[in-house]
């Protein structure tokens, strides 16, 4: 939409059909107020917001693009694009996470490339304040499925904290590298527990060109325990910078022993 005063914005509206139920209205609200604690150049910002009686709208600028998700059905990324979009999502989230903000549907489709090629973290309609136990904790199913952490799949009531996100973009980096998905079962359920419980198939298989650097920094983000995973975004952004600039990363595979603990936790 193009306002009188000139300047293009894009307004989130909730659909027709569930306007008046009162917990999509809230939803709305609870995302104006975490999004407009979070002023940073990889997030998208919020103009204003306001409600009436049956609905509520978010205003934000119109970014000239699309979604990865859409960015990928014309074709892939290049590996250097890939890893570089990435890391400033990581960016991103670092500082949300600093302001103990929690996404918690981190997925391509919420990643908008501009124009430029600037990634843009989009829909904190699921995000949650770290610090509120209340809302961090985690007993039902929120997100969508695919890009869930083992944590939020198995619907336990346990913290649910910044690292889920670390996660989710590591299944981001996976299904960008591989153009395929980490799990592919064939219903919610069975989805669910290969999340939960079976360990990912190796980028390299899928695809020969991954570096084993880059494939080390995927299987970390995406460890199934948490503090098996970058303990911050940053230090996954710090990693994947590392790898753009040809020096060390300092994620490491795990050892033989860390490997059948794994294979005794599954079992």
């Amino acid at each position: 939409t193009q306002p009188s005063i000139g300047r293009e914005v894009a307004v989130k509206v909730i659909r027709k059909e569930l306007a008046n139920e009162r917990g999509f209205i809230k939803r709305f609200e609870a995302e104006a107020q975490l999004v407009a604690r979070l002023q940073h150049p990889r997030i998208v910002p919020l103009y204003d917001f306001w409600r009436e009686a049956d609905n509520a709208y978010l205003v934000m600028p119109w970014l000239e693009g699309g979604s990865v998700a859409k960015r990928l059905r014309a074709g892939p990324l290049s590996l250097e694009e890939t890893v570089r979009v990435v890391r400033h999502v990581a960016a991103g989230l670092e500082f949300a996470h600093g302001r103990g903000v929690i996404h918690r549907d981190v997925k391509p489709s919420n990643v908008i490339l501009d124009n430029s090629g600037k990634p843009w973290i989009t829909d904190f309609g699921l995000a949650r304040i770290d610090s509120d136990a209340t809302l961090t904790v985690s007993g039902d199913l929120l997100g969508t499925v695919r890009y869930m952490s083992p944590e939020q799949a198995l619907a336990k009531r346990i913290v649910v904290d910044h690292r889920t996100d670390i996660y989710s973009l590591g299944v981001t980096l996976y299904e960008l590298l591989t153009l395929q998905p980490v799990f592919s079962g064939q219903d919610r359920q069975e989805l669910l527990r290969q999340i939960a419980f079976e360990e990912p198939r190796s980028p390299q298989r899928l695809n020969k060109a991954i570096p084993a650097e880059l494939e080390t920094i995927v299987l970390k983000a995406m460890a199934k325990n948490p503090a098996e995973r970058y303990d911050t975004a940053g230090d996954l952004a710090e990693d994947l910078k590392r790898f753009l600039e040809d020096r060390p990363i300092r994620a490491r595979r795990p050892t033989l022993v860390q490997l059948a603990a794994k294979w005794s936790r599954r079992h």
